[in-house]
C-alpha cells in the first residue's frame, strides 16, 4: 500500500494537510475493521505529538526529517533486524557486505549500537575501540534505530576506505571522534583454533558469513586427530548474523548433515534451511558451546542446534534474543522497509526471539582488576569442562 504520509509531506510539507491525512487514515483504519478504539487513539496521539512539536520546538522543524524519524522509530521498536531504509540504503543493502571489515561487532541496546566484540589487530582495535563503546554516528550519520544488516554494511567496504565514527567511550562516558581505515592490520580469521591449558580445543567463530566449510572443517579435523579424545569448546561470543542460509555452512563438520532450522511465519507456509553434508568431521563426545549476550541471530541458532543435534552442553551466559529473518519490502512512495516476516526456531521447537537462550551452566564471575571479562569467561568455561562439568560454579584461581 502507498504511504500517504510520505507523499503529502514530501510534496507540500503542510501541517494542515498532514492533519487531514491523519483523519482520513484513521477513518480508513476504522472502516477496515479496526473498530476497537485503540487504532484511532494512537493516531490521535501521534497527531497531537506532531502538532505540539512543530508548533513549539525551540528551532524550526524539518517536517520530512521528523516523519523520517517516526518511520525509523516505529520499525526499530520491533527488533534489531527490522528498520526503515531510504532509497540510498536500498542500494547498499542490495550489495554484498564489503570484503574489508572494521574488525568489530555491534548489537543494538535501546536503539543504539554497542560494541560487543573487537578483534585483535583489527582497525577497530588500532583506533582504540573497546567492548561497551556506543556508536553514535557513522560518517556523520546518526546510528540510532538503524537495522543491524545496514550497520554491518556501513562498517565494511573496500580496503583503504576510511570510516569516521562518533563514539561514546564506555569507560569514560565521553564523546570521541575516531577514524578507522579498512584493511589496516591483519584481519582476524573467521574461525580460530587453539589448544587451551589442560587440553581443551577452543574453536572461536567470528564473522559467520566468512566461514569456509572446506578449509575450516579440514583444520578442525586435523587438530582433533592430533588430540584424540580432547574436549571441544565452540565459542560463539560475538557471532551475529540474520541470514539463516548461513547455517548450511556448518553441515557435516559442526552439525550433522540434514540438521534443519525452521523459519516460522506469522501466516502462510513455513520454510526450512537444511545443513549440507560435507566436509565430514567426527566430533568428540565431550562437546561444549560458549555463549553470552553478544551471541545473536544465526549464532544463537548454531548454539541451539549443537545442543539439540550434537548433544553439546552450553555454558556462559544468556544469549541476545535475535531470531528475526528480515525481508526487504519496497514502498510505493519510495524507500523500503526491512521487516521481520519469519522467525528462526530449531526443528525441536526451541524459540529464543526477544528472550535469548539460557545456557546449561551459567558462568557469571566477578572481575578482578586488570582482567578482561572475555578472558575470564573463557577461562571459567575451560575450568568447568576440566572439572568434569559437575560443579555448580567454575572457580577462578
Amino acid at each position: 500500500m502507498a504511504n500517504p504520509f510520505a507523499r503529502v509531506l514530501r510534496s507540500r510539507g503542510s501541517v494542515l494537510t498532514f492533519l487531514f491525512v491523519v483523519v482520513v487514515a484513521a477513518s480508513l483504519a476504522l472502516a477496515a475493521g479496526f473498530h476497537q478504539r485503540g487504532a484511532y487513539r494512537y493516531l490521535n496521539v501521534f497527531q497531537e505529538v506532531w502538532s505540539l512539536t512543530v508548533a513549539n520546538y525551540v528551532e524550526p522543524v524539518d517536517q520530512s526529517r521528523l516523519l523520517d524519524g517516526a518511520y525509523r522509530g516505529m520499525l526499530a521498536s520491533l527488533d534489531s533486524a527490522s528498520g526503515y531504509l531510504s532509497e540510498g540504503d536500498e542500494k547498499l543493502m542490495a550489495a554484498p557486505v564489503g570484503p574489508a571489515r572494521a574488525g568489530l561487532q555491534v548489537l543494538q541496546s535501546g536503539g543504539i549500537p554497542v560494541v560487543v566484540r573487537v578483534d585483535e589487530g583489527s582497525p577497530a582495535e588500532q583506533a582504540g575501540l573497546a567492548r561497551g563503546d556506543q556508536l553514535w554516528r557513522i560518517d556523520g550519520r546518526p546510528t540510532r534505530t538503524l537495522p543491524w544488516s545496514l550497520l554491518t554494511r556501513l562498517l565494511a567496504g573496500q580496503e583503504g576506505r576510511t570510516i569516521e565514527l562518533e563514539i561514546l567511550d564506555g569507560s569514560t562516558f565521553k564523546l570521541q571522534e575516531v577514524t578507522l581505515t579498512l584493511g589496516a592490520g591483519a584481519p582476524a580469521p573467521a574461525a580460530e583454533l587453539a589448544v587451551l591449558e589442560g587440553g581443551v580445543i577452543h574453536l572461536r567463530l567470528r564473522d559467520l558469513d566468512r566461514i569456509d566449510p572446506a578449509s575450516d572443517g579440514a583444520r578442525l579435523a586435523e587438530i582433533l586427530a592430533a588430540h584424540p579424545g580432547a574436549p571441544l569448546l565452540v565459542d560463539l561470543r560475538g557471532a551475529v548474523a540474520v541470514d539463516p542460509s548461513l547455517i548450511r555452512r556448518f553441515g557435516g563438520w559442526l552439525l550433522p548433515a540434514g540438521a534443519s532450522l525452521e523459519l516460522v511465519a506469522r501466516g502462510g507456509s513455513d520454510q526450512r534451511v537444511v545443513a549440507g553434508a560435507s566436509p565430514t568431521v567426527e566430533l568428540p563426545a565431550a562437546l561444549f558451546v560458549l555463549t553470552d549476550s553478544s551471541t545473536a541471530g544465526v549464532g544463537e541458532a548454531l548454539a541451539a542446534l549443537l545442543v539439540e543435534t550434537r548433544h553439546a552442553r552450553s555454558c556462559g551466559r544468556k544469549t541476545y534474543g535475535l531470531a528475526g529473518v528480515p525481508e526487504m519490502i519496497d514502498l510505493q512512495a519510495g524507500g523500503s522497509v526491512l521487516l521481520t516476516t519469519r522467525e528462526m526456531r530449531t526443528s525441536g521447537g526451541l524459540a529464543w526471539s526477544g528472550k535469548g537462550i539460557e545456557p546449561d551452566k551459567e558462568l557469571a564471575l566477578p572481575l578482578r582488576d586488570g582482567e578482561s571479562q572475555t578472558d575470564r569467561l573463557l577461562d571459567a568455561a575451560r575450568r568447568w569442562i576440566l572439572s568434569g562439568s559437575e560443579g555448580e560454579q567454575a572457580e577462578a584461581a
